[in-house]
């Protein structure tokens, strides 16, 4: 080969390694950039799909901060409202106790009676007995305070007795009794108030409980008790929920008034022994009380230094009709007495109107 030919050769040669150089490079700069431009779009997708994370945790915070808003609302404004056992003491929920709320648990909600409200004494008293022995139970109060005529200046509880005698069977929604004095008249329809009461009441606190706008609570967990006409308020609750709840107990029903069959004279309104799945009973007093056995299990209780049966007393007999509650919470987390708050519901219960016995008070 010529020097001329061999200097063009290596021209040449050298020319074909420079443009594979730049080639390969170009090709290696590509690469790059699209691996770059890859992770780019991957960091680019994850920060849009963690701030839709954010925005749905956000959104669903709002929700949930505006249900439990609507939930206080709901059962604490008006004349009747749910109380929470917290801290000792029965209190307003808050909307951070709503959303807190274990739903899971089970569940035991008491309803005070006539002249009273969810601050009375056996209200607290029983809460802190179950509390102890049962610190999982969400522990809850139905306050009707304003219908109960707690604190009324316009009829006593003798008054109301009186008019009950008088008028038990008569005094239907639009009782109107004739022939009476101011005075007398007012504390007549007093007591007619009451009996218009109890079903609103009832159904204001089944919703509370257990309704879309409250706190969604399972019937199926939740025990009530109630004493007095507040047995009637709680019968009337499970018998709103068809049936379906776990456990009723009435300690010393008022009589009358409050009539029990649902054909009674409250618009066909009332509850039964199909009110709730297990219905027991305690009656403590002859006149306060009703003289029939409605609870699948039903007991007469006889109050300490009271013989062995229930008396025949005298007409007003608060003493008696406030042993029950007193009675019932030392019932609490006692297991052996086949009766009580803490006894061992039956798997097949009997059917109402027999008794079950006699309990003598301690």
């Amino acid at each position: 080969m010529s020097k001329k030919n061999y200097r063009s050769f290596s021209k040449i040669v050298i020319a074909s390694v420079l443009c594979l150089s730049l080639c390969l490079l170009s090709n290696c700069d590509v690469s790059n950039v699209a691996a770059a431009e890859e992770t780019t779009a991957a960091r680019a997708l994850a920060e849009a799909e963690a701030r839709a994370a954010r925005a749905a945790a956000e959104a669903a915070e709002a929700r949930a901060e505006l249900a439990a808003q609507r939930a206080v609302q709901t059962i604490s404004s008006g004349d009747v409202f749910l109380m929470l056992w917290h801290n000792g003491q029965f209190r307003k929920f808050n909307r951070s106790q709503v959303r807190q709320l274990d739903r899971a648990k089970p569940v035991v909600v008491l309803v005070h009676g006539l002249f009273e409200s969810a601050t009375d004494d056996w209200l607290a008293n029983m809460a802190r007995r179950i509390a102890t022995v049962e610190p999982n139970t969400l522990i809850l109060a139905v306050d009707w305070s304003k219908f109960s005529l707690k604190g009324s200046s316009v009829i006593s509880w003798e008054d109301f007795r009186a008019i009950e005698a008088r008028w038990g069977n008569e005094i239907t929604l639009t009782f109107r009794p004739q022939g009476l004095g101011a005075a007398q008249t007012r504390r007549a329809q007093a007591v007619a108030n009451v009996v218009r009461s109890i079903p609103p009441v009832a159904d204001l606190a089944n919703e509370y409980l257990f309704g879309g706008t409250g706190l969604q609570l399972r019937p199926a967990s939740t025990h009530i008790i109630g004493f007095s006409h507040g047995a009637h308020v709680a019968g009337l609750i499970g018998e709103n929920t068809g049936g379906t709840l776990r456990r009723l107990t009435v300690l010393d029903p008022s009589t009358r008034l409050s009539h029990f069959a649902k054909n009674g004279n409250r618009g066909g309104k009332g509850w039964d022994s199909q009110s709730a799945r297990f219905i027991d009973m305690y009656q403590t007093s002859r006149v306060l009380g009703t003289s029939k056995p409605y609870g699948h299990m039903s007991w007469e209780v006889v109050a300490e230094g009271d013989g062995r049966r229930l008396p025949t007393i005298s007409f007003n007999d608060r003493r008696r009709h406030n042993y029950a509650p007193t009675w019932f919470t030392t019932t609490v987390g006692n297991r052996n007495l086949g009766h009580g708050y803490s006894m061992a519901i039956p798997a097949n219960v009997v059917q109402e109107g027999k008794w079950s016995g006699t309990i003598i008070g301690r």
